[in-house]
């Protein structure tokens, strides 16, 4: 989703599936320029994180992927994701990297 899509106080109809934007207003107390820099914020670090996540399952780190899976879960749900909302919990103790 691009924060041009969130042009004059409306979001477009086409939004992504699983995005909820009236939950997103709520957790800002409909502030919708808070609404914007957040998605902002979101879309400029989502690909680095997404990277991160990438590298991690490359090199085979567990502990650093479930760092990075939580990292973007987090974020994704601080923007109203209801799908990563309600995946299942990074593994955060116990994990080990089996490449050590």
């Amino acid at each position: 989703m691009s924060v041009a899509s969130m042009q004059g106080g409306r979001f477009a109809p086409t939004e992504p599936v699983g995005w909820d934007r009236m939950d997103l207003l709520r957790q800002v107390d409909d502030d919708f320029d808070l609404a914007v820099a957040l998605m902002e914020i979101f879309l400029e670090d989502a690909p680095q994180m997404k990277s991160d996540i990438s590298v991690a399952v490359g090199a085979g780190e567990a502990e650093r992927l479930a760092c990075a899976a939580h990292a973007y879960k987090g974020s994704a749900a601080a923007i109203g994701d209801r799908d990563l909302r309600g995946a299942p919990p990074s593994p955060h103790r116990g994990t080990r990297s089996r490449a050590g």
